[in-house]
């Protein structure tokens, strides 16, 4: 595994290598199984914009596979949260732009996505992109891009919850997969 810090993202780390090539081939089944439905992202006046494909398993219905991924990002040398709410399996396909958005308003709420391809190309788009708000706002707009995380065979990536952030489409006419395992910092 290659453990990387995102220096611009506080408590930002891309893990590379996460998943081994057995594993995220063994994972293919699994999400060829997923009984994928439409979600709508909401705009900030509550229009309704675009769909993209999800499906989400709670914490108490976690099965098999979402139980061995989340012990094998316990056994990451990691401050890892205790639990996990939910993990939340995106689709994102040719032409989708779903809206930034956090996963949790709350402090201490973190975010592990899990890129289970098992090929990907840099070019064939699906990024993930975190948004920074520095303390100040610089003139130059290059400062205020969004940093883009490109999708990966095996990739995890960790940041806090409260972080805006985004998937992005595909170039290609192929689906661009996820697990994002979320801990809300509720008082469970």
């Amino acid at each position: 595994m290659i453990i990387t810090e995102v220096l611009e993202k506080p408590d930002t780390y891309i893990i590379d290598d996460f998943l081994t090539p057995e594993e995220t081939k063994d994972l293919q089944p699994h999400l060829n199984s997923l009984e994928w439905k439409q979600f709508a992202d909401v705009g900030i006046s509550n229009v309704e914009l675009e769909k993209t494909k999800g499906y989400h398993v709670m914490e108490e219905e976690f099965g098999e596979v979402e139980k061995y991924y989340f012990s094998k990002i316990k056994s990451l040398d990691f401050d890892t949260p205790p639990r996990f709410d939910r993990v939340l399996y995106n689709s994102f396909e040719q032409g989708n732009s779903p809206i930034p958005h956090v996963d949790s308003m709350r402090m201490g709420a973190y975010t592990y996505i899990i890129y289970p391809n098992v090929e990907w190309e840099e070019s064939w788009g699906g990024e993930t992109s975190l948004f920074f708000i520095p303390e100040i706002v610089s003139p130059d707009p290059r400062e205020r891009m969004p940093l883009k995380i490109y999708t990966k065979p095996g990739r995890l990536l960790i940041f806090p919850g409260n972080m805006l952030h985004s998937g992005s489409g595909t170039t290609i006419s192929k689906s661009r997969y996820s697990m994002a395992y979320q801990f809300w910092n509720t008082d469970k």
